[in-house]
């Protein structure tokens, strides 16, 4: 059955507000936010946005300048949980809402920041075009995103099972060509595998990170599960240990 726009906002922000303690379930999300942090270095910025903040893998990782910082979040308890870590600091402004709908009335920035976040959205294009009218006369973006092939066993053992689904990602070539108006500063694509004792012990570490589409609960019955475990664990094994494939984009571009 087709999920309905808000019915999909509503599940992610509630999936994010109830894995809002689990960090050491998300490496990818802060390897992608260590490498967006690299290529940023030490400029100065007077006013920057930072979509899906989260729990502040990219905020505190930034060694930039600034004079107002604001950070906008679907889930109320992980923006709690970061203004709690920057509480002594001065220059920043939290915003729960969805960007996707959000008016920022009139405001620009010199700088948009977005790591793992932006494959939530549901119209990328759209709001991506949005956010890049938010910029000032030269200034820059910075996203990191999860793209094709991330999850592609998932995708295939969900479909043979009927267990569950995955979030259908784009690819690099969609997210360089709605910033192909703009001068690229840098790109890298990577794609690498993470190791796990069994199938369930994987969907266990996707559900803690908050990186659910759909609910498996109300999808799916034991039969389908333990087909979706079978079929992973024959055709996506190796030295004992199942995998899954995680790939992103990394990219900055300038107006």
């Amino acid at each position: 059955m087709m999920q309905k726009p808000q019915s999909v906002k509503d599940f992610t922000r509630k999936s994010f507000d109830r894995a809002y303690l689990y960090e050491e379930f998300t490496p990818i999300q802060k390897e992608m936010a260590y490498l967006i942090s690299l290529n940023l270095g030490f400029e100065r910025f007077d006013s920057v946005l930072e979509i899906g903040s989260g729990l502040g893998y990219l905020t505190r990782s930034i060694n930039i300048s600034f004079n107002d910082y604001t950070c906008i979040d679907i889930s109320n308890r992980t923006l709690n949980k970061l203004k709690e870590k920057l509480k002594n600091q001065e220059k920043f402004n939290f915003i729960v809402g969805d960007v996707e709908k959000y008016d920022f009335s009139g405001r620009q920035f010199d700088l948009i920041l977005s790591s793992s976040c932006i494959q939530w959205f549901l119209y990328p294009e759209k709001t991506l075009k949005n956010l890049i009218r938010l910029l000032k006369k030269g200034g820059q973006i910075h996203l990191g995103v999860f793209i094709e092939p991330t999850f592609k066993e998932m995708q295939l053992a969900s479909i043979i099972s009927g267990f569950g689904s995955r979030l259908e990602l784009k690819d690099e070539n969609f997210y360089t060509n709605i910033f192909k108006e703009l001068d690229m500063i840098y790109k890298y694509v990577c794609i690498k595998r993470l190791y796990f004792q069994s199938p369930a012990d994987f969907l266990k570490f996707h559900k803690a990170s908050g990186a659910r589409f759909t609910n498996f609960d109300s999808l799916c019955s034991k039969k389908r599960f333990k087909k979706f475990c079978e079929f992973y664990k024959e055709n996506f094994a190796h030295n004992d240990k199942v995998y899954a494939t995680y790939s992103y984009l990394v990219a900055g571009f300038t107006m």
